[in-house]
């Protein structure tokens, strides 16, 4: 079975944010900046004994690596990855589903609080629409 997720409001999520992490769009500095902002909190994220992974010399390497199309996209495949590994770990009782099966869904993560998963009850049947798509992305 396939899942669709999205690194912007899954990051909002795995790292108790308000505002999504701009690294994408943008002046080179700025971009830079959050670039560095997001491996932070993905390593600080990953080294956490709740989420209890091993961190490879790969990712490790990565998460120090200068800003660039392929940083950012690997870097992105990393949060995918680590949002699959949540839901299989904590079987899907804390993943947050907003959609349905027949309409599709979308596949957060763990709200998390302190280095600690929160527990949360959300209604399996909501259907997503672009606008609540675009309230996680926080887009301007």
């Amino acid at each position: 079975m396939a899942t669709e997720v999205y690194p912007h409001p899954a990051m909002i999520r795995l790292f108790d944010l308000d505002r999504i992490i701009k690294y994408k769009k943008g002046k080179i500095a700025a971009k830079r900046s959050e670039s560095r902002r997001l491996q932070d909190l993905l390593r600080k994220s990953l080294q956490n004994h709740q989420i209890d992974i091993v961190v490879s010399q790969e990712i490790e390497a990565l998460l120090n690596a200068d800003l660039s199309k392929t940083v950012e996209d690997q870097t992105d495949a990393v949060v995918c990855a680590l949002i699959g590994y949540l839901h299989w770990k904590y079987q899907g009782h804390l993943s947050k589903v907003i959609g349905s099966i027949d309409q599709g869904f979308i596949l957060l993560p763990p709200r998390y609080r302190n280095g600690f998963a929160l527990m949360e009850s959300c209604p399996s049947n909501r259907v997503v629409t672009m606008e609540l798509v675009n309230k996680l992305r926080d887009e301007d």
